[in-house]
């Protein structure tokens, strides 16, 4: 669903509002925002390729260290994403800082 010009300036000054009234809110808001959907199936894609490359040149070059690369990334594809998944989230919006100064 696309917004209007109109509606996206309106979602914006909302978004502003929210700022200035409740920065913690909105700060938790923006990290859960952190990995956008989009983001998973470009990793996934990326390292399937490369995975991909790997196995094809190492079936041109006869060569076993590849073969054996390429096969190794396709049984640790799902952790690799996970993993890379969090190192961009962690790399774009910073660690989690899960703790509250209470009283401060």
């Amino acid at each position: 669903m696309s917004l209007s010009r109109r509606e996206r300036r309106a979602l914006r000054a909302i978004e502003r509002a929210l700022d200035a009234e409740d920065p913690e809110l909105a700060r938790l808001m923006r990290t859960a925002r952190a990995t956008p959907s989009g983001e998973v199936p470009r990793i996934w894609w990326r390292l399937f390729w490369s995975t991909l490359a790997l196995l094809v040149l190492g079936l041109l070059l006869r060569s076993a260290t590849l073969l054996l690369a390429a096969c190794l990334l396709i049984g640790a594809l799902p952790l690799l994403v996970l993993v890379a998944r969090s190192v961009a989230g962690w790399w774009r919006y910073g660690p989690r800082d899960d703790r509250t100064e209470k009283g401060a």
